[in-house]
């Protein structure tokens, strides 16, 4: 998998996390499942400077477009993508 990776990486291909974990996104939401919890580092585009979690409604900032989120065992977390902190893309 670290192969296939740094093919996707070297293709210019936005990687999401460094988890391997599904990621399903489009330009206004992302998805991310995880088998077990815990604090994971999920990266963002570089134009997406917010993010709303939709199932619980939890607003966050981002830092260097990056958010440490705390995972459940397991969950899955679907995010509503914000290119400012104003409000949606």
């Amino acid at each position: 998998m670290p192969l296939l990776r740094q093919a996707v990486r070297d293709a210019g291909v936005h990687i999401w996390t460094e988890e391997e974990a599904p990621v399903f996104a489009n330009a206004r939401l992302a998805a991310f499942h995880t088998a077990r919890g815990g604090e994971r580092s999920l990266m963002f585009p570089a134009e997406v400077a917010a993010v709303t979690e939709l199932f619980s409604g939890r607003r966050f900032e981002l830092r260097n477009h990056c958010l440490a989120y705390p995972f459940d065992t397991p969950d899955t977390v679907l995010f509503e993508l914000h290119a400012d902190s104003s409000g949606p893309r």
